[in-house]
């Protein structure tokens, strides 16, 4: 009976599992969960991600499917620019609405002022303070200021992801209102090139580069809706900056409307400076990596998509800032009364534009609503010299304003969405410091095209063929561009 009871006992033995056995299976179920929660801390500490939840439930699984989609790496059929949320954005709330109201002040102080202050400043230079000098020479003080607003974009938008957000603000802040009160002191023309284009130019970049890319951070799905909210800022700023600088001017004189201005830019930047936060966490250069490289965004540029978006916005911007630099002298020159009113209107319609396509492109798509616009922008170029009575400019000036503007807004979040939210201070930086190029030359060639107007008639015509005709061409490369990506993401909710 013993003997019996020990044969049982140890075949029991035998039929358990051994810790011998278990060892290796153990050592790597722990090595996988290891990775799993490698790449996991690594997705939260980018953002892409958010920490597990109470319940155990692990976010990595559901983040597969719920980040937000973008042109460059959509692979299937149900993935697109604008189907997808990624659940860390916030895309709402006080605080996220705060940084937006911060963001336009600035765009209103930066790019508003641009706008608002080129057609009144080329009309006073050529005809009191710089009288000596053609159409073309004054408008290299304007060009190369909207030169620098995007050129900065190449070093502002590395140092943004790298965390030195506030650090370019507030440095660029104090150079900006120092420049524009000394340009109060400016009577010669390389005075006025090196404060107001130079000196002021570069911060005003620096805002305008930096305040364009904090927005993505906290939005996803209102992402262009919420980047034209940002941009029709600047077009407030396109209404009240040429009428309150008319009036100015001709009531206390231009030194001290360049110090009026600086007062209240101080102002204003401190507000916005109290507002303004961003949210994700900063992304160093990595270990090997090119210095200068770093810098640009290279690995957008392996998609032809975005090769042919950025072309084809070039070539728009070559003509589009016609009409806000020229404007005023046109209307002078065929004795209409309003003057600089026409392009407070001009940027007061352009809100419209900048508002409404915004909607439309979070739902329809931003290459898809995009595309058209920079087609009718175009055309209006083209017309401005065909509006010769009060009646049809003003008519001109509304429509060219809603085109217009929908362009500024919608460029900005196409290109955005060619790559992940992490490096889109990069992307963003590379394009704007390729578009500054054209725009740097865009309208000394249209002023060079116009003549001076004092030996021979301006030609208004073959000036605004230039512009609309390569604003065209632009649009044509912007559709190639939608075509591409449409192919890539396998939708046509581009």
């Amino acid at each position: 009976m013993r003997h019996a009871a020990e044969e049982q006992s140890r075949d029991t033995t035998d039929a358990r599992v051994r810790p011998s056995d278990v060892l290796p299976v153990f050592s790597a179920g722990v090595t996988a969960v290891g990775v799993i929660d490698m790449v996991a801390e690594r997705q939260v500490n980018l953002g892409l991600a958010k920490p597990q939840n109470a319940g155990g439930k692990n976010d990595i699984t559901d983040h597969v499917n719920d980040r937000p989609a973008t042109i460059a790496d959509q692979d299937s059929e149900k993935s697109s620019p604008v189907e997808s949320q990624e659940p860390s954005f916030p895309d709402g709330g006080w605080r996220a609405w705060s940084v937006v109201a911060g963001c336009g002040l600035i765009y209103f102080s930066t790019f508003g002022l641009y706008v608002g202050q080129s057609a009144v400043l080329q009309e006073y230079f050529t005809t009191e303070l710089l009288r000596d000098k053609s159409n073309s020479q004054v408008a290299w003080i304007t060009s190369f200021q909207v030169f620098l607003l995007y050129a900065s974009g190449l070093f502002t938008g590395r140092l943004f992801d790298a965390g030195y957000c506030r650090h370019m603000m507030l440095t660029s802040m104090v150079l900006m209102v120092l420049c524009q009160m000394c340009v109060s002191l400016c009577t010669e023309y390389y005075q006025l090139f090196l404060a107001l284009s130079v000196g002021a130019g570069l911060p005003m970049g620096i805002l305008f580069n930096t305040t364009s890319v904090i927005p993505t951070q906290w939005f996803f799905k209102k992402r262009a809706f919420v980047i034209s909210i940002v941009v029709s800022s600047s077009s407030a700023g396109g209404v009240i900056w040429p009428i309150a600088l008319s009036h100015l001017i001709r009531d206390i004189g231009f030194p001290w409307t360049m110090r009026f201005v600086g007062f209240l830019l101080m102002l204003l930047f401190a507000v916005a400076f109290l507002l303004i936060k961003t949210r994700l966490p900063p992304k160093g250069i990595e270990k090997g990596q090119n210095v200068l490289l770093s810098l640009l965004d290279v690995q957008s540029f392996y998609n032809p998509a975005f090769v042919l978006l950025v072309a084809g916005v070039c070539l728009a911007v070559f003509g589009f800032y016609i009409p806000y630099q020229y404007l005023s002298i046109y209307a002078c020159d065929k004795g209409l009364p309003l003057g600089s009113y026409y392009v407070s209107i001009l940027n007061a319609s352009s809100t419209i534009g900048r508002i409404g396509p915004g909607l439309l492109a979070d739902r329809y798509g931003r290459l898809n609503v995009l595309v058209p616009f920079v087609a009718l922008t175009a055309l209006m170029v083209l017309i401005m010299s065909a509006c010769t009575t009060h009646t049809s400019l003003v008519v001109y000036c509304i429509f060219f304003g809603i085109c217009g503007g929908s362009f500024i807004g919608l460029w900005i979040s196409s290109a955005a969405q060619f790559g992940p939210t992490h490096s889109i201070g990069a992307r963003l930086g590379t394009i704007m410091f390729i578009v500054a190029f054209p725009a740097v030359v865009g309208t000394p060639i249209a002023g060079a095209i116009l003549g001076d107007g004092q030996q021979l008639p301006y030609r208004w015509w073959p000036m605004t063929a230039y512009g609309g005709g390569l604003g065209f061409i632009g649009a044509g490369l912007i559709a190639l561009a939608r075509w591409k990506a449409s192919k890539q993401a396998k939708s046509w909710l581009v």
